[in-house]
């Protein structure tokens, strides 16, 4: 009785409930990272006004802008959690959840560092974005977004005979029930 990889429905579900854990946890820290972020911005456009109006006016504003930042920043950080947990481990929550693990393609356990390369190969417009973002090498965004895209059509690959996605492919590996 051989494992076989597991297909592209229970996959999709896993990934569904990773995404609903990433914004419900996202908009939880976003909501600290906004009330921090909205209060430092809100003191400082308040206290660049002398009108005691146009100050309240200013902490309105500077409130506004921290929760809309906040909000991001929450959910990309959420986002990140999930990367590196599921890379460290083989299956973050919606994998756990529904008993699947990521393995090597032949069934057996996968190395750390070739979870983390399975990762950041499925991750990679986001990697490359950010990667972008701290070298000013803007190139290198547009290449992640073309990247990103392959990956993502190339995650029906699953409904193939082998069922792996383009990035389990890459790097030699497989998602099995526990």
């Amino acid at each position: 009785n051989v494992m076989e990889p597991v297909g592209f429905g229970k996959r999709f579900a896993a990934s569904l409930i990773d995404i609903v854990l990433i914004v419900i946890g996202g908009m939880i820290l976003g909501g600290v990272l906004g009330g921090m972020l909205g209060t430092a911005g809100g003191a400082v456009m308040g206290a660049a006004e002398e009108d005691p109006e146009m100050m309240a006016v200013g902490a309105g504003i500077g409130g506004v802008f921290g929760a809309i930042a906040g909000m991001g920043l929450g959910i990309g950080a959420a986002g990140i959690i999930f990367l590196i947990w599921e890379g460290l481990t083989g299956a973050a929550a919606g994998k756990l959840i529904l008993g699947i693990r990521i393995k090597n393609a032949d069934g057996s356990p996968a190395p750390v560092g070739q979870l983390i390369g399975r990762s950041a190969v499925k991750q990679i417009a986001s990697v490359l974005t950010l990667t972008a973002s701290v070298t000013g090498i803007s190139v290198l965004s547009t290449i992640g977004g073309f990247a990103g895209l392959i990956i993502l059509l190339g995650f029906f690959c699953v409904l193939g005979a082998n069922r792996q996605a383009l990035h389990d492919m890459i790097v030699k590996t497989a998602v099995y029930p526990k």
